[in-house]
C-alpha cells in the first residue's frame, strides 16, 4: 500500500479488500467462489445437525431443522478448527427451551490420519444466546468479531491462541449490499494500527541480521 494524497493507508487498505480494481466487490452477491465456499459449508453443517439428532433421540416434532448458517470461519493453530453459528428451528418446543429460532456455536476440528486424509471431530455444540460473548482470538483476528461463541472458554478448543491473521477460510450470511458498513468495520478491526507512525515504522523494520531483497 502507498499512502496517496488525502487517503489513509487505511481507507487504502479497506478498499484494496473490498473492491476489484474495476470497482465491483470482491465479496458480492455473484462471487463464484462465494456461492461454492458457503454451499459447501451448509451442507457440512447439515450433516452435523442430522448426526446431533440421532445422537440425542430428537425425531419428528422435536428434531432441529437447519435454518440459516450465519456465520464460519475457519482457524489454523497447529490444528485446524471450524467454528460455526447457525439457527434452528423445531415443529414443537421442549423443556430445553428449542423452539422456532435456535441459535447453535459448533467447533469441528481437523485431524490429518495422513498426508492425504483427515477427519472432521465435533468438538463443541451447544446452544448460544445473542447476549454470549466468550473470546476467540483466532475468530476475532481474522475477521469474524460477531461470531458468538460460549461464555465458557473452556467449552471449545480453537481460538485461543493470539496469531496474527492469516488466509482463513470465513464466510458471513449477510446481505452485502445492505451491510457494506459491517464488513468494512470487520477490515478495520483487522488493520487497526496502520494509520500509527510507530506502527508503521515497526512493521517496515527488518529484523537483525535480515537482508532485503531489491
Amino acid at each position: 500500500f502507498k499512502e496517496q494524497d488525502g487517503v489513509s493507508l487505511m481507507d487504502i487498505a479497506i478498499r484494496e479488500a473490498m473492491y476489484w480494481p474495476d470497482g465491483s466487490r470482491r465479496n458480492g452477491p455473484k462471487s463464484q467462489m462465494i456461492e461454492e465456499s458457503h454451499s459447501e459449508m451448509r451442507l457440512l453443517v447439515q450433516v452435523l445437525v442430522d448426526k446431533y439428532n440421532d445422537d440425542h433421540n430428537r425425531f419428528g416434532d422435536l428434531a432441529h431443522e437447519l435454518k440459516d448458517v450465519m456465520k464460519y470461519q475457519y482457524i489454523s493453530e497447529g490444528h485446524g478448527y471450524y467454528h460455526f453459528n447457525f439457527t434452528t428451528k423445531t415443529k414443537r418446543a421442549d423443556a430445553f427451551g428449542c423452539g422456532t429460532n435456535n441459535l447453535f456455536f459448533v467447533e469441528v476440528e481437523v485431524k490429518f490420519v495422513n498426508e492425504e486424509d483427515e477427519k472432521l471431530v465435533v468438538s463443541c455444540f451447544c446452544m448460544v444466546k445473542p447476549n454470549d460473548n466468550g473470546h476467540c482470538y483466532g475468530c476475532v483476528n481474522n475477521g469474524s468479531v460477531r461470531m458468538k461463541h460460549p461464555n465458557n472458554a473452556a467449552a471449545y478448543t480453537g481460538g485461543h491462541l493470539d496469531l496474527p491473521s492469516g488466509c482463513c477460510c470465513s464466510g458471513d450470511w449477510i446481505d452485502y449490499d445492505e451491510d457494506e458498513k459491517a464488513e468494512e468495520d470487520n477490515i478495520r478491526y483487522m488493520f487497526k494500527g496502520m494509520d500509527d507512525p510507530e506502527f508503521l515504522k515497526e512493521f517496515l523494520t527488518l529484523p537483525p541480521g535480515a537482508t532485503p531483497i531489491v
